[in-house]
């Protein structure tokens, strides 16, 4: 018997592809999670990396939302703020 063995009945064919069907799925479905994790993985390294260096004026100024800090900083002069 030489190569691939391929189903003769209607059900067998039927059956044969709902099964390449759903081996697909299951190997796509595992590879993303597979890669999904990975994914997750690095993030959370980059996360910690970032978390765990020293804030810099920079920074602050950055998290600014009102406008105080670059107040503070460019005109230090003035004692009252808005």
């Amino acid at each position: 018997m030489q190569g691939d063995y391929n189903f003769s009945s209607q059900t067998g064919r039927a059956l044969g592809s709902i099964y390449a069907t759903v081996a697909v799925l299951v190997t796509s479905n595992f590879i993303g999670g597979v890669s999904g994790y990975i994914v997750f993985v690095e993030q959370e390294k980059i996360i910690q990396r970032k978390l765990k260096r020293e804030l810099t004026p920079d920074d602050v100024v950055a998290m600014d939302e009102d406008g105080y800090v670059l107040y503070q900083r460019y005109c230090p002069q003035l004692t009252s703020y808005r």
